[in-house]
């Protein structure tokens, strides 16, 4: 059984050689997704992984935030508060397209109309959460930076082509 592991792990690191000398370029993806979308993130993965220059398919979801159940504790005066928090925030050095930009994030009025605000708002730290995820498989690894790295939603298509 151990010759037959060691046989299946050889073939595998053949076939990853031979890839990698047929790939133009590499990318690695980063999709943000959520656990109540998990077909999505599943079709994201198949119909991107499936392209020759894919090498990783990293996802982030609630499980990967720093409160996994922030979106089932959270209220709309937590929302609302964290909107108002943000968009007062007045930096010294900031520019005008920056001041502009931090009166305009994540409006009440905006959010109201999302179908779910309070996730939406425990969702925002989670692209850094999936890069965090992507540095520590480099780091175990060893695997070399892509020439591409892709972040993208989970209802995201992006044409490799």
């Amino acid at each position: 059984k151990e010759q037959q592991q060691e046989q299946q792990q050889q073939q595998q690191h053949l076939e990853q050689h031979q890839q990698q000398q047929l790939r133009p370029f590499t990318v690695d993806i980063l999709s943000i997704a959520s656990i109540s979308q998990l077909p999505l993130l599943h079709a994201q993965k198949h119909a991107h992984s499936s392209h020759i220059s894919v090498r990783n398919f990293f996802n982030a979801t609630e499980l990967d935030d720093a409160d996994p159940h922030c979106h089932a504790n959270i209220t709309w005066e937590h929302v609302a508060a964290a909107s108002n928090h943000c968009r007062s925030r007045q930096g010294k050095k900031m520019n005008d397209v920056t001041k502009y930009m931090t009166l305009q994030y994540a409006r009440t009025q905006w959010l109201k109309k999302k179908k779910n605000p309070m996730g939406w708002l425990c969702a925002q730290p989670r692209p850094y959460a999936g890069l965090r995820k992507a540095y520590r498989h480099y780091e175990d690894t060893g695997e070399a930076l892509p020439d591409y790295f892709i972040i993208m939603d989970d209802d995201t298509y992006y044409n490799m082509e």
